[in-house]
């Protein structure tokens, strides 16, 4: 089941404030939620880049995207203090979880579940 589009970026803090408040647990590497229309996750390391620090320009193109830490590898990044630096170029970047679903949701699901996992810790 490891459809890109399914997968989840999960903040640390995010991430905290689920199993803090009882709306998941962790098993090992994987993350169970304890509402069950939604799948299990198996959680690797990743950092979401945000944007070029100071705002230049972006030669790698990585704003926006998701990297795991196999990823920052291949494009030569190295992390340094909440920061991912690829050659000259510090981007400011959040750190986290990549979700891979490993079971499908038990209830209804459509498009918007990955959103709504999120918009739970509401």
């Amino acid at each position: 089941m490891s459809d890109p589009a399914a997968k989840v970026f999960f903040p640390q803090q995010a991430l905290d404030r689920i199993l803090d408040q009882g709306k998941g647990r962790m098993d090992g590497d994987r993350l169970v939620l304890t509402d069950g229309r939604y799948p299990v996750y198996v959680l690797n390391s990743a950092h979401r880049v945000r944007r070029v620090a100071g705002g230049g320009d972006d030669p790698y193109r990585l704003a926006g995207k998701v990297l795991s830490e196999e990823q920052v590898r291949e494009v030569g990044g190295s992390l340094y203090m909440g920061s991912l630096v690829v050659g000259e170029t510090a981007y400011e970047i959040e750190s986290g979880f990549l979700g891979d679903p490993v079971s499908a949701p038990s209830g209804p699901a459509d498009d918007r579940w990955a959103d709504d996992i999120l918009r739970m810790l509401d």
